[in-house]
């Protein structure tokens, strides 16, 4: 007969481990505190952003108030500030009342359409003023004045309808410092 002690040994030894459950079958944590020398633990890795001889500006990123179009009429804040003037006249130069329509207000402020006496431009929207270019005449002028303490942007949109019956649409945008 064979010696099977050995074999009934190793049997033992390993039904001892498996029925002991998991904290025997895990291996022990390094850093957990533990008699004896304590674990090395790794070292963190350091990330280096390239480094540049001069300072690079930040620009502050601006809110939808300060998002201003290129272009953009510049107006102070709380102040009644003239737009565009709109006229128009025939060839003998006798004034023809230009019609404004508002097709949008203004958000963050009023708008007034006053009447004022003014030259004719040497270039106007439709051509050459020709002989009229220069001479005072009646016509009217968009003025903005924003609310109160208001810094942004804004706009206006209207129409026009010139002498020669077309109507054209035109946006101002406004920047309120």
């Amino acid at each position: 007969m064979r010696d099977t002690r050995g074999f009934w040994r190793s049997a033992i030894v390993g039904l001892a481990v498996v029925t002991a459950g998991p904290s025997l079958a895990q291996a022990p944590d390094p850093f957990q505190s533990a008699p004896g020398p304590e674990a090395p633990r790794p070292k963190p890795r350091l990330r280096v952003a390239p480094q540049t001889s001069e300072a690079q500006p930040v620009a502050p990123t601006p809110t939808l108030a300060e998002a201003v179009p290129p272009g953009a009429t510049v107006v102070a804040s709380g102040a009644s500030s003239p737009l565009n003037r709109e006229m128009s006249w025939n060839k003998e130069c006798e004034v023809r009342l230009t019609p404004i329509i508002i097709a949008e207000q203004p958000r963050h402020g009023t708008l007034t359409i006053r009447e004022e006496t003014m030259p004719v431009p040497a270039v106007a929207a439709v051509g050459t003023s020709g002989a009229c270019a220069g001479k005072l005449i009646m016509g009217r002028r968009l003025y903005y004045q924003s609310e109160p303490g208001f810094r942004g942007a804004d706009r206006i949109l209207y129409d026009v309808r010139y002498g020669n019956g077309e109507w054209h649409r035109k946006t101002v945008d406004i920047a309120v410092r």
